[in-house]
């Protein structure tokens, strides 16, 4: 995979840690993989993602107002540029990969992504750690990704809504407590420049990683059962990984 930078985007220091909360299912997965899944953001659970925000429409509403637009007209307006919007497959051609960006764990973030399991670990790594894991990755279906924080706010002015960068990194106030650094994949129409993929657009794709320097440190969770807990060094030698830090939760909390 090939990083691209872009001017709208604000990335975290190398040496930052970011964190992945996962169930032990996931875990399996992605040691079998050796991948990061990357999600369609039409497949989150956060119905907002990569959206217009209600306030920036009726911020263009205002606007149309201000300029002499009749109710109706202005409405049709609206509706156009949403639809160009969609259209255009800034939300359905957009891939997701997500990271906390903490120094310590977060107890909200392991009840969330545990998804009702018990067992599960959180993956820490610095920032720059997680860049050189994808760069190292095996060879398969090149494609170019970017990366930035995510920005917590309920309003993007018109301005900013034309540009796809601010749109896919805005999220609502009320998930701030996530404190995201976002990774993502950018497709496009084919009438303008996209191409054919060997993956489901729809769905998502997976990214090759190199798992030895992804798997900085690997934190059980603070719920997990004593089969989990012996398990977990065993499931790491199955993939070579055996030198991989094992860490326990530092949450006291059963």
């Amino acid at each position: 995979m090939r990083k691209k930078n872009s001017q709208y985007l604000k990335e975290p220091h190398g040496n930052r840690y970011v964190w992945r909360y996962m169930s032990s299912t996931k875990f399996e997965k992605l040691l079998a993989e050796s991948a990061l899944y990357f999600c369609n953001a039409k497949r989150l659970t956060d119905q907002y993602e990569v959206t217009i925000p209600d306030s920036t429409v009726a911020s263009w509403r205002k606007e149309l107002l201000n300029q002499g637009y009749g109710a109706k007209e202005a409405e049709n307006e609206i509706q156009i540029r949403l639809h160009s919007w969609q259209s255009n497959g800034q939300r359905d051609l957009t891939l997701i990969n997500c990271w906390a960006m903490r120094k310590d764990e977060s107890y909200a973030l392991w009840k969330i992504y545990l998804g009702g399991s018990t067992d599960g670990v959180a993956v820490r790594t610095r920032y720059a750690g997680l860049k050189q894991a994808i760069a190292n990755g095996p060879v398969d279906f090149v494609e170019d990704y970017y990366a930035g924080l995510v920005r917590y706010r309920n309003h993007l002015s018109p301005e900013e809504a034309q540009n796809r960068f601010n749109v896919v990194t805005t999220k609502k106030t009320f998930y701030d407590f996530e404190h995201e650094a976002r990774l993502f994949i950018l497709n496009y129409p084919m009438s303008e420049g996209g191409y054919e993929t060997p993956y489901d657009i729809s769905q998502g794709r997976l990214v090759s990683v190199h798992l030895p320097t992804l798997l900085s440190d690997v934190f059980v969770s603070p719920f997990a059962s004593a089969e989990f807990r012996r398990e977990l060094p065993r499931m790491l030698k199955r993939h070579r990984l055996g030198a991989v830090s094992i860490r326990d939760s530092e949450i006291l909390d059963s």
